[in-house]
């Protein structure tokens, strides 16, 4: 991985004096970080294409936290936020997850929990990258295809045989059987297995 991919945690607090801590904190693990005052900050200054994860106070001043997690759960790179809150704000928090955030803290924060749930988050944002990217390539591919093709590899999934193919597009069963072919050759597929399971990444 290359020094620009390596990932970055983003810590969006508007005293000083934590953002400092959290800092720290995190400079012990080996990953870098960047800190942000407030949300606006963070939504005009920061690349969301950057792996890594946002640590957000929740009681920010400006836009709230809870609103930056919804505006980030929104981005199309979307990056998991762990909220931190203080005494009283539980409730708060969880509405949170339910709003887009992949976890909380609560105040006073543990540098042993937080370490471990940064990893974890910096972890899951890898995997969503490696699927995200998986994603691109099938659709990718699945462009190369022609309007029948694109068709028959829809009915494929769907289970129905050449025969029930045929006739539902009202051609032969051997011009069925050749588009198959040049679908499973296009897509790079082996089995009808995986035809089905580029039908769900494809929400075909």
């Amino acid at each position: 991985m290359e020094m620009d991919e390596a990932p970055c945690v983003r810590i969006v607090d508007d005293e000083p004096a934590i953002r400092r801590l959290l800092g720290q904190i995190i400079a012990q693990s080996g990953l870098r970080f960047r800190c942000f005052e407030s949300a606006e900050q963070f939504m005009s200054d920061d690349d969301l294409d950057q792996p890594g994860c946002v640590l957000i106070d929740l009681k920010l001043n400006g836009l709230r936290g809870e609103d930056l997690v919804v505006w980030i759960s929104k981005q199309s790179n979307p990056l998991p936020t762990i909220v931190i809150t203080g005494n009283g704000s539980a409730l708060l928090a969880v509405k949170c997850i339910k709003g887009g955030a992949s976890d909380y803290l609560e105040k006073p924060v543990n540098p042993l929990e937080l370490l471990t749930r940064v990893q974890k988050a910096v972890e899951q944002d890898a995997r969503q990258r490696v699927l995200t990217r998986h994603v691109a390539i099938v659709r990718e591919r699945f462009e190369t295809l022609s309007p029948r093709e694109k068709s028959v590899l829809q009915l494929v999934a769907h289970g129905l045989s050449s025969k029930q193919i045929a006739f539902q597009l009202g051609i032969s069963t051997r011009t069925i059987e050749l588009h198959r072919a040049h679908v499973m050759q296009k897509m790079r597929l082996e089995s009808i297995a995986d035809a089905v399971k580029i039908a769900l990444e494809l929400d075909l």
